[in-house]
């Protein structure tokens, strides 16, 4: 499946590959053909290397709902040891001893420990939060309650909350045209 004209990588597959043809032809890659591997593997291989040589220690994911679940738990395993490498190799460098971290992005989800939790995902995106943040717009005790409700669902797990985001709209946009003087 196509999403917004970017090329369809079957991660889904379980046949060998080879390289893709854009890599073939471009040297400077420095990408090569790993026997047995499928387009899951190479891409779980590539990002990870980032993690290896940078030591970063965390991606955002966009649209995780159009991957498998399994696609991400190997990215977080291999991110993840990746990770533990780096952060061996270079202790002076390293921010802390925590592991990597992904958040995830799934239109629409809230609050609640999905399967995204149980494949890899630290955190995903609350959609529910701008709706709910804009009722506080003149009174931010009028969050209390719903502050009080996410506190009470997240128990072991957790969620990256927005006022803003380009997938909804802008915060401010929400708001009266009164209230829109401050932003």
């Amino acid at each position: 499946m196509s999403l917004a004209f970017l090329p369809d990588i079957k991660t889904e597959s379980t046949t060998a590959s080879g390289l893709p043809v854009f890599y073939k032809n471009k040297t400077d890659t420095h990408a090569k053909v790993i026997e047995g591997f499928t387009p899951r593997d190479y891409l779980t291989h590539w990002l990870s290397q980032w993690v290896r040589d940078h030591g970063i220690d965390g991606f955002r994911v966009d649209t995780a709902k159009h991957v498998e679940l399994p696609a991400w738990q190997q990215l977080k395993t291999e991110a993840s040891a990746a990770l533990r490498e780096w952060k061996k190799a270079n202790p002076d460098k390293a921010l802390d001893d925590k592991p990597f971290w992904m958040t995830g992005e799934a239109w629409g989800h809230c609050v609640m420990q999905s399967d995204y939790y149980r494949h890899g995902f630290d955190a995903m995106i609350n959609f529910d939060y701008q709706e709910q943040a804009a009722k506080a717009v003149d009174c931010l005790a009028q969050m209390d309650t719903t502050w009080q409700q996410i506190a009470e669902k997240l128990q072991g797990f957790n969620v990256l909350s927005y006022l803003s985001s380009h997938d909804t709209r802008l915060f401010r946009e929400g708001a009266t045209k009164q209230q829109s003087y401050y932003y």
